[in-house]
């Protein structure tokens, strides 16, 4: 399997601190079941615990605020369209876990909550391309389907920033919601797993959360690529698996 991730040249020149961190993952309708989904929702809720999340505080957050700036910029409202990085901390500091259908899915999460960072996961077999691209909506010819979501609640614009397979909108608003039709399912057996920054106080923690992951996916099993980086000055790169 090769699969082409991109970021374009007009988001590489608006956030000019852009930074991607992706792997590929084989197996893992088998590793799946072997990953330790409990042990990492509360090796979670201990490092909130531990940081004293203040939830009215988390908006001016620093981890957080670029996110909610980022919002704007879309002209979207950040208290509505917040990243997923602070609707999974939200969510982990107000109820001390989380509930998620597939373990993958919520492992995949509860590493993100752990490192402050988001995480999108596309079912490789379900990507209507080769190639995943971070880019500018293009209003007349990209669709979505959220999931778990109303489309009509989820403006295409062309201020929009998105990840895009072909015309097919596979997550919105960079890493707000993910498209039902790649989202992870009980039957994925190949993933992309892409991590990213927009300020450089973001890198780290998201090169720790991708780095965990895989550590944990091979360790139950699966077959996972070299991490690959992605950045303003170098644009593209392909998951080979």
């Amino acid at each position: 399997m090769k699969t082409t991730v991109r970021i374009s040249p007009e988001i590489a020149e608006q956030y000019r601190s852009i930074f991607l961190v992706a792997i590929a993952a084989s197996g893992l309708r088998t590793a799946s079941a072997a990953l330790p989904v409990t042990a990492m929702l509360d090796e979670a809720r201990l490092a909130l615990d531990s940081e004293r999340v203040d939830l009215d505080g988390l908006a001016v957050h620093p981890r957080l605020a670029p996110w909610r700036s980022a919002a704007q910029a879309m002209e979207l409202s950040p208290s509505t369209f917040r990243s997923s990085t602070e609707q999974l901390v939200r969510r982990i500091a107000r109820d001390g876990t989380l509930s998620m259908r597939l373990p993958l899915v919520g492992f995949y999460c509860g590493v993100s909550a752990r490192y402050w960072a988001p995480i999108g996961a596309y079912d490789a077999d379900r990507l209507p391309a080769a190639d995943i691209v971070l880019r500018a909506a293009r209003p007349r010819a990209d669709t979505f389907e959220p999931l778990g979501g109303d489309a009509a609640k989820m403006p295409i614009t062309e201020r929009l920033v998105v990840y895009a397979s072909a015309s097919t909108i596979v997550c919105y608003a960079f890493n707000h919601r993910d498209s039902r039709l790649t989202s992870l399912a009980e039957t994925t057996d190949r993933a992309i797993f892409l991590s990213e920054a927009i300020v450089l106080e973001q890198r780290e923690a998201s090169s720790t959360a991708i780095t965990r992951l895989a550590t944990e996916l091979r360790a139950a099993g699966a077959t996972v690529s070299q991490l690959t980086w992605l950045e303003r000055s170098h644009p593209e790169a392909e998951l080979v698996l």
